[in-house]
């Protein structure tokens, strides 16, 4: 029932930008001029900054990692949980200093009135009670000791000005221009990010003939707002000048090697191999990530130690670097939806790429050289395989490039081979029950439930070959019904009578010989 001044939100990020803070309460003022208001005692102190406690809730906020490390307010509390999470953050960081009030963060609000007043003040004293048996003692009167050390002396108002909290001192890496481009608007100066525990962060970067973009790829690694890490660039034997671009940059933290043309696979492993940071970051030399992504995703993986992988959304970009929409990658709890949808989408809905654990590669193994693409959706099937963790991060941080050559994509025959090899790797990986788990298996017939996995596997491969049919993908969609007739034709050799699967057979053959004859006629029908 609160309103807020014009600008709030900026406001409240000018304090934590400033100071180096926990928390802040703002300034509340009446909303209408009422009676009730005139004695309110919690309206508008002095316009200064001061160590307080929060003890009006609707006008705070928090650090998101200090929020829920402590899994933010009381739930039993409806009352003094501005108070109570005060007490912890200062108990557990040891410093009273941390919450400031912030009176350019302003609210409107009425007061209580009438008989609502009297009903807050039973409830206030019932809930101070449980505050005292929880932390053994009044929290109160232990905050209020600890900010006296604040006081300006000579002051006796309780709420009165204290000592200023410590004001941040900002490390700033201005962006430069990055490359002929003035890139995405998500590159901006930004303070340092110190981690915990300051791992190295290895940033591996694969190059093939990238003169066009790789110097905007390369700035945007090292402009990150978190400085212990090492880009590690592959040259995967580029004929244009990708190496002089590379050697132009005088920077300790760049590491260049230069192979004979492997193919993605090969590159990846070659960066894997002479980096050593304990987590490593996939980034493709036409792409771009933005200043706070290694930060951000080394946050992800303080909150979720569990995790083996953290990964993000994805902002599409042109060939100019202007925006062109974001990607919302979906977010997985149970492994077996997970297995289902990396099966039955054809390509990895989680990319092999963001955040890694260097840990992952010592269980999985390192990508395999002889795929010449979808390496990476070979390596989520093997991920997800070992029964290890991923954990998505909603933010798009990850600058993804469509260039005219991406946006077609070359599908060729040879391509549509390793693609759809892959793919058929998760029916040789996992149980039928794993690849379709929204399936009744335990109604099914033990002697019927391989052909019924068959008949569905067939229809997985149907499924996206008419997804391929939409992209003019020719040779991949062809692949994708050669596979899904396979499929069926097995499925009748287990059972000849079975007139469904003869008809579902002819089906998919039809579909083939439709869509794949003339391309040029698909073309003209988009």
């Amino acid at each position: 029932d609160a309103l807020v001044q014009s600008n709030y939100i900026s406001s409240t990020k000018a304090a934590f930008k400033t100071y180096d803070i926990f928390g802040l309460q703002g300034q509340a003022l009446p909303k209408n001029n009422l009676e009730d208001n005139r004695d309110a005692k919690d309206y508008g102190h002095e316009d200064k900054i001061f160590p307080t406690i929060c003890d009006m809730e609707g006008s705070s906020a928090f650090l998101r990692e200090v929020f829920l490390s402590l899994e933010g307010m009381d739930p039993l509390l409806f009352g003094h949980e501005g108070s109570d999470l005060t007490y912890r953050i200062a108990k557990k960081h040891g410093d009273f200093n941390k919450i400031i009030y912030w009176p350019d963060t302003v609210i409107y609000h009425d007061a209580f009135v009438g008989n609502h007043e009297k009903e807050k003040v039973k409830r206030y004293e019932l809930l101070e009670r449980y505050l005292n048996f929880k932390h053994n003692g009044n929290i109160f009167s232990s905050i209020r000791r600890e900010l006296e050390k604040y006081r300006l002396s000579g002051n006796n108002d309780p709420c009165g000005p204290h000592h200023l909290a410590t004001k941040r001192n900002l490390e700033i890496f201005e962006r430069p221009k990055v490359g002929k481009r003035d890139i995405n608007q998500h590159i901006s100066v930004i303070p340092t990010f110190k981690s915990e525990y300051n791992p190295l962060v290895s940033v591996v970067m694969p190059a093939y003939n990238a003169a066009e973009y790789i110097t905007e790829a390369i700035e945007s690694v090292l402009i990150q707002n978190y400085r212990n890490f090492e880009l590690i660039v592959i040259d995967d034997g580029s004929t244009d000048n990708t190496r002089d671009i590379v050697s132009s940059f005088k920077d300790d933290k760049i590491k260049y090697f230069y192979q004979e043309n492997k193919g993605l696979a090969g590159a990846h492993n070659a960066g894997i191999k002479n980096s050593k940071g304990h987590f490593l970051i996939k980034l493709d030399s036409d792409d771009v990530m933005t200043p706070d992504y290694i930060a951000k995703h080394l946050q992800e993986f303080e909150y979720h130690p569990e995790a083996d992988l953290v990964y993000c959304d994805d902002y599409l970009i042109d060939e100019n670097s202007k925006p062109i929409r974001v990607i919302k990658r979906p977010e997985y709890t149970d492994r077996k939806t997970l297995i289902r949808d990396l099966f039955h989408c054809g390509f990895p809905v989680v990319p092999f790429r963001t955040c890694i654990r260097r840990s992952v590669f010592d269980k999985i193994g390192f990508f395999d050289e002889n795929l010449r693409i979808a390496e990476d959706y070979d390596m989520m099937r093997r991920f997800v395989k070992y029964g290890l963790k991923i954990q998505h991060l909603p933010d798009a941080l990850y600058l993804r490039r469509m260039t005219s050559d991406s946006l077609s994509r070359n599908f060729t025959t040879q391509k549509a081979k390793y693609h759809f090899d892959v793919i058929n790797r998760f029916l040789d990986t996992f149980t039928y029950d794993e690849l379709f788990p929204d399936v009744a298996w335990d109604k099914i017939e033990p002697q019927m439930r391989q052909l019924h996995a068959k008949c569905l596997a067939a229809g997985t491969y149907l499924a996206i070959g008419q997804e391929y049919i939409k992209t003019n993908a020719i040779e991949y969609s062809r692949t994708a019904f050669d596979r899904a007739c396979s499929e069926l034709n097995d499925c009748i050799k287990m059972d000849p009578e079975n007139q469904d699967m003869q008809q579902l057979l002819q089906k998919s053959k039809l579909i083939r010989a439709r869509y794949t004859k003339a391309p040029q006629q698909v073309v003209s029908k988009r």
